[in-house]
């Protein structure tokens, strides 16, 4: 409880939950109340079952976010209304509502439903009614401005898209590398072809095919869901059933362009390169498959075209229409426009295009994580209000203006996070020096796993933004800057060794251990130097997987799951780098006991680690 004057009530005690009727004999297209079900309004009515200020959760069907309601309404059978009573103000009803986890009451296997009675026991922490107000009032405050952030954050995006498809619009003018192009006008050697003029297109495997007991080999292969606009889904792989003599008829090969047979009007087609992603891989029938037949077409160039609005129209166009749907089949596909150029212009336009993408993806992947992150401080919010740290009060007077949030992790002051973090490497050179036994394991891959544990773990900032590196979350160019600065400062130099790097120290070390030891509390630098010895005598890969697997657990939280072992590790393995497929699964799970075992479980705190360059063909292929 978080002061005396707060009290842990069940909600049974403290509101009426009103299960709700059949609206059919209510219905009333004129009708002046309006008949909410779990997501929303679908009708109206003369007659009413709740009061003003109710909160509606679904009871059975769907159980969705909560809903708040001004106004005197009818609640169906599938939605509970949720009535304060007189000590509960109705919107810290509501927002207690938005920060319960109602899934974690389904107990059915089939229908997601509710029961009343668990509803019921629910324990609400209430304070008194003015500082009930005062909490709501700054909820309201700070999710306003959240959600307008947000709402920037998604405009954004929508500008990007619009400035992606700009950018390939005028590539396949001539206007990225013809400065003198006029509008409407094909530039000069250019000519149109057809991409069975350029391509053999082929279908794939049809799924569920009797070979009448013919022996058979299962076989990776691509689904539509793996094709995404311009890159490939690669989470879930499944395999069929195929002939022997099918893998070389089907299989995909290197800068293979996949295209998909139906889709939404801004999506049809989709033009996305195949680059080795598995061995011996096929392709459903859904999918065609178009490979260049010579040297002299480009595969990235007629997968960037093949995603202009221009090739999207014209599948809409000539595919099989219903509303905002359409397929296309070979023929159509085998038919599909484009303006080609010379083997070298394709190459400048494909280099020109990937330079520019490469930005638009970095300021997407920025995006992205921003709003992950709004929506974790929306929760962040939310628990905090319910723990009393959101505003401070006393039984006199209510302070909304104040606050209490816990950064994290937090920044340490009169010291900037460059040299915070050069004597931390400085001090787990030091520890691998004082113990020759294990000098060998020393690199720079290590070091940075401390480091993302020290601030990921022990919540001390060390000024990275970590994202999902082959050998874990990494801040390279951040560490480039440590490592600068700990070589100009004379604290330790670096040396390279047949893979990577180590450090070794010089004479000013001690000057950089000495000046943490000074600015860090006696507490923090005993959580530091029980997890520097903890590392000392781990190889690089077992670090590798602490902090790989720490980082990927954490981001599941983060978001919200309570995620399964299995998740974790596919979060951190297959969801995470190529060369993480190089591991054993097995290694992951003996890693994670020993985290379990050792007290390395996250809390769902700080950034959400996300991947350096989406997997998108703009910012990865590389097609010879």
């Amino acid at each position: 409880m978080t002061n005396k004057t707060w009290q842990k009530r069940k909600l049974g005690e403290v509101c009426d939950i009103k299960g709700g009727k059949n609206q059919v004999k209510v219905l009333n297209p004129n009708g002046k109340y309006p008949i909410y079900g779990s997501s929303g309004i679908f009708g109206y009515s003369d007659e009413y079952l709740c009061d003003e200020g109710t909160t509606i959760i679904g009871r059975k069907g769907t159980i969705n976010s909560p809903i708040y309601v001004k106004t005197k309404f009818w609640n169906v059978d599938t939605a509970f209304g949720l009535c304060s009573m007189d000590s509960l103000n109705s919107k810290f009803l509501y927002f207690f509502c938005t920060g319960f986890n109602f899934h974690k009451l389904d107990k059915s296997t089939t229908i997601p439903s509710l029961a009343k009675r668990d509803i019921q026991a629910i324990e609400i922490p209430i304070p008194p009614l003015p500082e009930q107000e005062a909490i709501v009032s700054k909820i309201e405050e700070l999710l306003s401005d959240l959600e307008n952030g947000k709402q920037q954050l998604l405009t954004a995006q929508k500008q990007l898209k619009v400035y992606r498809q700009s950018l390939l619009k005028w590539a396949f003018e001539g206007k990225l590398t013809n400065k003198n192009v006029n509008d409407g006008a094909m530039p000069k050697g250019w000519r149109w072809v057809k991409l069975r003029d350029i391509c053999k297109i082929i279908g794939g495997v049809t799924k569920g095919k009797d070979y009448k007991g013919q022996p058979t080999i299962a076989l990776p292969y691509l689904r539509v869901a793996n094709v995404q606009d311009g890159y490939l889904d690669m989470k879930v792989i499944k395999t069929i059933e195929v002939l022997p003599s099918d893998l070389d008829k089907y299989r995909l090969l290197y800068g293979d362009i996949l295209y998909t047979e139906g889709g939404d009007k801004d999506k049809l087609g989709r033009g996305t390169i195949w680059k080795n992603e598995m061995e011996d891989c096929i392709h459903q029938n859904h999918i065609f498959r178009a490979r260049p037949l010579s040297e002299s077409s480009n595969s990235k160039y007629i997968a960037y075209f093949s995603q202009t609005q221009s090739a999207k129209n014209y599948f809409f166009k000539h595919g099989k229409q219903t509303t905002n749907l359409a397929s296309i089949n070979l023929t159509i596909l085998s038919g599909l426009p484009i303006p080609l150029c010379s083997k070298e212009e394709q190459q400048l336009i494909v280099d020109e295009l990937e330079n520019k993408l490469t930005v638009c993806d970095k300021i997407e992947e920025t995006i992205a994580q921003s709003l992950l992150q709004s929506e974790s401080l929306r929760q962040s919010i939310l628990k905090k209000a319910f723990e009393g740290k959101l505003v401070k009060a006393t039984s006199s007077e209510i302070n909304v203006s104040q606050t209490s949030f816990i950064e994290f992790p937090k920044k340490i002051e009169n010291i900037s996070t460059t040299d915070l973090h050069a004597g931390i490497i400085a001090l787990v050179v030091d520890a691998h020096e004082k113990n020759p036994k294990h000098l060998n394991k020393l690199n720079h891959v290590k070091c940075e796993k401390i480091s993302h544990m020290i601030e990921y773990k022990l919540g001390i900032s060390l000024g990275r933004y970590p994202v999902k590196d082959a050998a874990g979350p990494d801040d390279y160019p951040h560490l480039r800057k440590v490592e600068h600065r700990a070589n100009k400062a004379n604290w330790f130099g670096i040396r390279k060794l047949e893979i990577g790097k180590t450090y070794f120290s010089k004479s000013g070390i001690k000057n950089a251990v000495t000046k943490i030891e000074t600015i860090l509390s006696k507490e923090d630098l005993i959580k530091i130097n029980e997890l520097v010895h903890t590392f000392l005598p781990f190889e690089m890969e077992h670090a590798e997987l602490i902090a790989t697997l720490y980082a990927g657990w954490n981001n599941l939280l983060i978001q919200g799951s309570k995620p399964s072992d299995e998740e974790i590790v596919f979060e951190s393995r297959e969801n995470w780098s190529v060369r993480k497929l190089t591991i054993e699964r097995e290694k992951f799970f003996k890693t994670l006991n020993w985290m379990k075992t050792h007290g390395y479980i996250p809390e769902g705190k700080g950034n959400i680690v996300l991947k350096s360059e989406k997997a998108k063909f703009s910012s990865e292929l590389a097609v010879s």
